[in-house]
């Protein structure tokens, strides 16, 4: 099963007032991890890379590890994750 990760970076889509990470199978989105808040404010003063960091921090500890590379999408980054 393929699964993307996805972390919001804008108010415009966002349900809180931080960054959040989720992960969804591809095929089911039932399927996955539930959004977890990142320490970064949405619409902050803060870099992609650091965005990326504190996203790919909580993959980690959620058991999950990051198999492509991010894409930028109008409000969020993502990326291809497989559960370790």
């Amino acid at each position: 099963m393929s699964y993307t990760a996805e972390i919001t970076i804008s108010s415009a889509v966002a349900l809180g007032d931080k960054c959040a990470v989720t992960v969804v199978a591809d095929n089911d989105i039932r399927q996955g991890m539930e959004s977890t808040d990142t320490p970064l404010p949405i619409d902050g003063d803060h870099t992609r890379e650091q965005v990326i960091d504190a996203a790919e921090g909580i993959l980690r500890a959620n058991g999950w590890k990051v198999t492509g590379n991010w894409e930028d999408g109008d409000n969020s980054y993502y990326v291809t994750v497989e559960h370790a």
